[in-house]
């Protein structure tokens, strides 16, 4: 192994340290995730040298069947240490990774999802439609009801909306 380098470069050692402060921010919140597991956790690394770190913590899934649609935050963390977060979801659901067939044998086109915190889908949604294999509805109620179909990792105009605007 001679040649290999394996010292941490400075954003490197800042996505560990953004890490470690966005978990210790969350428990000081009182967050917890929707399942009797640790967070799992996702650090982004910063676009410059000097930009804040996101760092997702996201529920941890109790079962291969099953996606939990609950407890997941993302935590900014600034350079300064100082963090803010927020918060995808109000309750903890969980939906199963495969829509179930009904008793006819008919497979469903998709599954549905009300989303009350924000008007638009957020990437949470995105990254549940991609693991589930299957297009997401997330209706969302300001400033007026809408259906947003998440088809293959997109977000499409609102399904009840005209196209012309």
């Amino acid at each position: 192994m001679s040649g290999d380098d394996r010292t941490l470069d400075a954003t490197q050692r800042r996505m560990i340290d953004a890490r470690a402060r966005a978990i210790a921010y969350i428990v000081r919140e009182g967050a917890k995730p929707c399942a009797p597991k640790s967070f799992n956790s996702v650090v982004i690394p910063p676009a410059t040298a000097d930009a804040p770190i996101d760092v997702y913590l996201l529920t941890p899934q109790t079962t291969a069947e099953k996606l939990p649609f609950g407890g997941h935050y993302r935590v900014t963390v600034a350079p300064d240490g100082s963090a803010a977060s927020r918060a995808f979801t109000r309750s903890c659901i969980e939906l199963p990774r495969t829509p179930p067939v009904d008793p006819q044998g008919r497979k469903p086109v998709g599954a549905f999802f009300n989303h009350i915190m924000d008007p638009v889908p957020t990437e949470l949604h995105v990254f549940s439609s991609l693991y589930m294999q299957t297009p997401l509805m997330v209706a969302t109620q300001r400033p007026a009801a809408r259906v947003w179909p998440i088809v293959q990792g997109r977000i499409l105009p609102p399904a009840n909306e005209s196209r012309d605007r």
